[in-house]
């Protein structure tokens, strides 16, 4: 069972299209994000999801215990900042904010959760902050014109995460795909 934590804004933020590419794969659960850590541990996977809460002025979050649960973890756009916040990377306003654009990524090392894309794949994003400097154990696997660190992930744990929304993305769901192949008991 894959695992979203509600980071989202009441009345506000709709995870329509998460849930529904995550509905077709046929397994998911939404969580509050305060949800204990022994329940997490029971998930085959963690999503932390977009939201339109902006890293550099709130510190809503996750409790940190889960980055060694040895789950696999997937960061979507704020959960990707929640997530180099987290682990002692460097966030803040992008220097350009881009509001619902497809932008091509650009693939920089192989990555588990990136295995199907071959670089040039058109990907949406939409935000206004953005990771600047990953955590000393990660590392930059995509970018894209706009935005250096399009994806990052952990160099020993299954930790992973993209600025951009894979579920509103031309093959998106290839994302959720990997991360369910290695999180599958």
């Amino acid at each position: 069972m894959i695992t979203i934590l509600d980071l989202m804004i009441p009345d506000k933020d709709n995870p329509e299209h998460l849930l529904c590419m995550l509905g077709k794969l046929g397994i998911y659960q939404l969580k509050p994000a305060n949800t204990p850590i022994y329940e997490l541990s029971k998930s085959d996977a963690i999503i932390l999801p977009g939201s339109s809460y902006r890293i550099a002025y709130n510190s809503l979050g996750v409790d940190r215990a889960i980055y060694s649960l040895g789950i696999p973890i997937l960061g979507i756009c704020y959960g990707h900042q929640i997530i180099a916040r987290d682990l002692g990377g460097d966030y803040g306003e992008s220097p350009t904010a881009i509001k619902g654009d497809l932008v091509k990524l650009r693939l920089l090392e192989k990555s588990h959760i990136l295995r199907e894309f071959e670089g040039g794949e058109e990907v949406w994003m939409n935000h206004n902050d953005e990771v600047r400097e990953v955590p000393s154990e990660f590392r930059v696997v995509a970018s894209t014109e706009q935005c250096q660190i399009a994806a990052m992930q952990h160099k020993s744990k299954p930790i992973y995460g993209v600025q951009f929304h894979p579920e509103q993305s031309p093959g998106g769901h290839l994302i959720f795909e990997a991360l369910l192949g290695i999180g599958v008991k």
